[in-house]
């Protein structure tokens, strides 16, 4: 079973539910059924409901897969995302390792964070994501975490980190323009243009492809 939590809702004066996270979210979730997997979306409104209230429907939406015979495989968030938090689940340390621990508990292999800036590091601190990656690393739980450093589109931001936890952990950018500019070039059209791809690269990811083996994926 893999779950989308998807922010449902408008922020005032804008069009970020309805112009990014729910078309992008719904695209997921049929590229995945189309792969012949369980999938479950789940909307939130965050005028309604309380951050702590948010944190409670990823939780038991969790319970219930598990409580049905379902594996939980990965979980993927769309909505707004900072240094410090995720909309969708808290701010803070405390809400970091609230995280970790869930992912965890539940023994879940996969977690997407397609919102801006949770896996930034400004001025060297671990921020958000870092703080989930180095708990799961001392709990010894295999992961994978992918997060943007800055922000921008949900899921055409080409600054991505991914990290891997448990007994060899490590987190690296996917790809970096000081490194190989011509290749930074070819991330960057690719998540402009597939929207298959942009959505599911994590998956590819999780599957072993890197560098040029990941952009050659149709």
């Amino acid at each position: 079973m893999h779950l989308i939590f998807v922010k449902s809702n408008n922020s005032r004066f804008r069009r970020d539910a309805t112009g990014a996270f729910i078309p992008e979210a719904k695209h997921l979730e049929s590229m995945l059924v189309t792969n012949a997997s369980k999938v479950k979306t789940i909307n939130i409104n965050t005028r309604l409901y309380s951050m702590t209230s948010r944190q409670l429907i990823v939780i038991r939406a969790i319970k219930e897969a598990i409580r049905n015979g379902d594996e939980v495989k990965s979980i993927s968030f769309f909505c707004h995302g900072w240094p410090t938090g995720l909309q969708l689940w808290g701010q803070g340390k405390a809400a970091a390792l609230d995280l970790a621990h869930t992912i965890q508990s539940y023994k879940i292999k996969m977690v997407n964070l397609y919102a801006c800036s949770c896996a930034s590091q400004k001025r060297g601190k671990p921020k958000f994501l870092n703080t989930v990656w180095g708990a799961l690393c001392e709990q010894k739980h295999d992961c994978q975490l992918m997060g943007h450093h800055v922000r921008g589109h949900t899921t055409r931001n080409p600054r991505v980190e991914i990290y891997f936890s448990g007994d060899d952990g490590c987190h690296y950018p996917l790809f970096e323009k000081k490194a190989d500019r011509k290749m930074w070039a070819r991330w960057r059209k690719k998540l402009r243009q597939n929207q298959n791809f942009r959505v599911l690269f994590p998956y590819w990811v999780y599957r072993g492809l890197r560098g040029e083996n990941l952009l050659g994926v149709v």
